[in-house]
């Protein structure tokens, strides 16, 4: 599904409970000492050297149980492996330090807090890389190891975050298993359970944020924001997911039959010129005018009919035009 990912996300871990849930399930240890009552978001926005803009997607302060010292939780939100991203969070954390002292934010005694960084990533790949500065940095001469930066950073990987909590409903384990297997079952499922876990007022915007995922399976398909607009509740999101599910296999259907007619009509170029016709049909219809003409004039040089129906088959797989266009060039 194509989604606003940092909007989404932003929106998601914009909720108080939200934070909880994800200190608590990937940092345990930390939760224990923790006051999530004192959850204080902060401006992600500094401003670098030569006023080059530089911002983590967010930043909360949150108090300890006992005392007046706090920590401060950055959040990056990830849909693609980023190999560079310790030296992200690196240059985050400087300047969220250098935006600390300059608000005057320390510790009791003038120190600065420790902040924990967690990058939270929801591509289809295994995320791999380092996540300490000082295992992507040239390793020193013997005696010289103190000297490399250290900064760690925690990666949850939702393809392969476990869903199952003990401690009751968590906002991570359903956006867990909403990623990981996006089924219309799964997603019914984990509406009822999200309805159910997190009622009223005070979780209003909890739901809306759970229902703006499931909006932007609609958005990727083409809806008109007019319609978008009238889904009002998570529970309506729910149906509209059913919807466009059922649409996407009709697609499928359809493309299986038109490849099949064309495969009894023709053969050599012509049958491959019937395919990139089809082919380009079902990409207007997913993606617009404007990406199905690119792919026309790419797929003008192809005459292997095999070739044109892989293409068809990206057309379901792909997110969104761009990405289908890259595959295309790539071959």
């Amino acid at each position: 599904m194509r989604r606003k990912h940092d909007e989404t996300y932003k929106l998601l871990f914009s909720q108080p409970r939200a934070v909880e849930d994800l200190v608590g399930k990937c940092l345990p240890l930390w939760a224990r000492h923790l006051d999530f009552g004192t959850l204080e978001k902060l401006t992600p926005e500094q401003v670098g050297p030569g006023l080059a803009r530089r911002h983590a997607d967010l930043l909360w302060r949150i108090r300890y149980r006992d005392n007046e010292r706090f920590v401060v939780l950055l959040l990056e939100f990830q849909s693609e492996i980023d190999e560079h991203m310790t030296s992200r969070i690196l240059e985050y954390t400087a300047l969220g330090y250098r935006d600390l002292l300059r608000h005057g934010m320390t510790v009791p005694g003038g120190g600065l807090p420790i902040l924990i960084a967690i990058v939270i990533y929801n591509g289809r790949r295994r995320w791999v890389g380092a996540r300490n500065m000082a295992d992507a940095i040239d390793p020193p001469p013997a005696g010289l190891s103190e000297w490399p930066v250290r900064q760690r950073h925690f990666v949850l990987d939702l393809q392969a975050a476990d869903d199952q909590t003990s401690s009751g409903p968590n906002v991570v384990s359903f956006l867990a298993r909403l990623e990981r297997t996006p089924a219309v079952e799964t997603v019914l499922q984990v509406v009822e359970e999200v309805l159910k876990s997190y009622p009223g007022a005070r979780y209003a915007e909890l739901r809306r944020a759970f229902r703006e995922w499931i909006v932007g399976a609609a958005e990727a398909w083409g809806f008109e924001e007019s319609i978008l607009a009238e889904i009002n509740s998570l529970k309506e999101a729910g149906r509209m997911y059913v919807a466009i599910e059922e649409m996407k296999k009709e697609m499928h259907a359809n493309f299986e039959r038109l490849k099949e007619k064309a495969r009894r009509d023709g053969f050599g170029q012509g049958r491959a010129e019937g395919q990139a016709t089809l082919v380009c049909r079902q990409a207007r219809r997913k993606f617009g005018g404007a990406t199905a003409d690119q792919l026309s004039r790419l797929l003008e040089d192809i005459s292997d009919p095999e070739t044109i129906a892989r293409v068809g088959d990206w057309i379901l797989d792909c997110d969104d035009g761009s990405e289908l266009l890259a595959r295309v060039r790539g071959m």
